[in-house]
């Protein structure tokens, strides 16, 4: 077999029109293989007879445990995986969990990428305690039962993978999150209001600790009168957000942008000055690559994720518990954004959309080289 006849199925139980990380990963490594000659077939929720060429939708119901994860009504079966030579699983959701099943029955080289902490998220949605444990114990069950049925393991950032061989002794790959490098680059920013502009960008939800990074922006503004604090994104925690703001004192000096499409995220990263997570949920924050790709510096939590970042003298760092600390880390990032913003970028070239599909590729060659192609 050649590396330009493999054909690839990618499984997700996220999928457009959801706009998360996990979509946008699948999306750009299809377009990265198919530019490779890879035949990818993605199988994913979505209504019925609706699907473009070469994706199989099942159909699906809304979850609120959490957001843009649906729960599909049919299984994935060995037939759904016909003349595939390696299964990419993208999500422990039920058709995740069925294509391992499915690969398996089928003798097919399945592959499982580990996106999203969802015991984090569980940790922060205050079901109680007893709802939580469930959870919890719930999530283990799944990802073990996933992982030790693997032919490969993924995890796009190093500190993430030494967790996950830890945790479920498997070892396990590093292939980045492709960023967009023909989309996300420096280009012209748009005038500036005055002071510096601050960007967090993401989902408003309470493991995103965006609560951190207003409680922070109020000593930034000690300094910095005319700084500006620009939010994109929308979530459950948008209204508790806005009234937190108000009530210190910063409904003048914040920007919601509420949902930003796509088209426009290349210019809403370039004119930042600054970007600013204070999430420790990221398994390896595609929204700072992205803005490290357009020239704009970062200050972030202090996590494992995050500090390889910094210690490549690519972003600042602070814990989001300490309000003076994330000011001086944002205020520091922005003294430095010369040098921060070009180191980040170099770090940011080196984890291109063409990096992750050579990097994808030569790991699924490897693993079809000599496994049986399914013919029924």
């Amino acid at each position: 077999m050649t590396r330009d006849d493999l054909r690839v199925a990618l499984v997700t139980d996220t999928h457009a029109p959801a706009t998360n990380g996990v979509v946008r990963s699948i999306e750009a490594s299809r377009a990265a293989l198919a530019r490779r000659g890879v035949q990818v077939r993605l199988l994913a929720p979505g209504p019925r007879g609706a699907a473009e060429p070469g994706v199989k939708t099942f159909p699906s119901v809304e979850t609120t445990l959490y957001p843009d994860l649906r729960l599909s009504l049919l299984p994935v079966l060995p037939r759904h995986l016909r003349d595939v030579d390696v299964v990419h699983v993208h999500t422990p959701g039920p058709l995740g969990v069925a294509a391992v099943l499915a690969a398996r029955r089928a003798r097919v080289p399945v592959v499982y990428t580990y996106h999203t902490r969802f015991d984090d998220v569980v940790r922060r949605m205050g079901l109680g305690e007893r709802t939580e444990r469930a959870l919890l114990g719930a999530d283990r069950r799944v990802h073990r039962a996933i992982i030790h049925r693997l032919s490969a393991l993924v995890a796009p950032t190093a500190p993430l993978a030494d967790e996950l061989e830890r945790a479920y002794g498997f070892p396990c790959e590093v292939i980045p999150t492709g960023v967009d490098l023909a989309t996300f680059r420096p280009m012209a920013r748009e005038p500036s209001a005055g002071g510096p502009t601050f960007l967090s960008l993401g989902r408003l939800a309470p493991e995103k600790g965006l609560d951190a990074v207003l409680r922070a922006f109020v000593h930034v503004r000690e300094r910095e009168p005319a700084a500006r604090l620009v939010i994109g994104g929308s979530g459950p925690e948008a209204p508790r957000l806005r009234a937190l703001a108000d009530g210190l004192g910063l409904a003048a000096s914040v920007e919601w942008l509420g949902f930003v499409p796509e088209a426009d995220l290349p210019r809403v990263y370039a004119s930042a000055d600054v970007f600013v997570s204070a999430s420790r949920f990221e398994t390896q924050g595609l929204t700072v690559l992205e803005a490290m790709a357009s020239g704009t510096p970062a200050a972030l939590a202090d996590c494992p994720v995050f500090a390889p970042l910094a210690r490549a003298g690519a972003a600042t760092l602070f814990r989001p518990e300490s309000p003076r600390q994330g000011a001086e880390a944002m205020l520091r990032a922005l003294r430095q954004r010369s040098t921060l913003g070009a180191q980040g970028l170099k770090l940011a070239r080196a984890c291109g959309t063409e990096a992750t599909g050579r990097a994808l590729l030569g790991l699924y060659a490897r693993l079809a080289a000599n496994a049986p192609r399914i013919t029924a």
